[in-house]
């Protein structure tokens, strides 16, 4: 539902504490043969942009590899 999804990204953009959110990319693996996993993976999507839209740092983690989509990585020191 594209308001429960507007309220979602609303509610986290106006806290002022740092929110750290974990998804999952359903669009690399090809399409759905029912309706319901498509309706899913859509809305999953449709949250994914929104979220990093509204991020000040979006990463993509694959096989571990981190790939940065938007921002700059904070500088850590083991």
């Amino acid at each position: 539902d594209r308001s429960a999804l507007s309220r979602f990204t609303d509610a986290i953009g106006n806290t002022p504490a740092k929110i750290v959110v974990v998804t999952n990319e359903l669009g690399l693996g090809g399409i759905a043969s029912n309706e319901l996993a498509r309706r899913f993976a859509d809305m999953q999507g449709r949250l994914n942009i929104e979220l990093t839209a509204n991020a000040d740092l979006a990463v993509a983690v694959i096989a571990g590899q981190p790939f940065l989509l938007k921002g700059q990585l904070p500088d850590f020191e083991a």
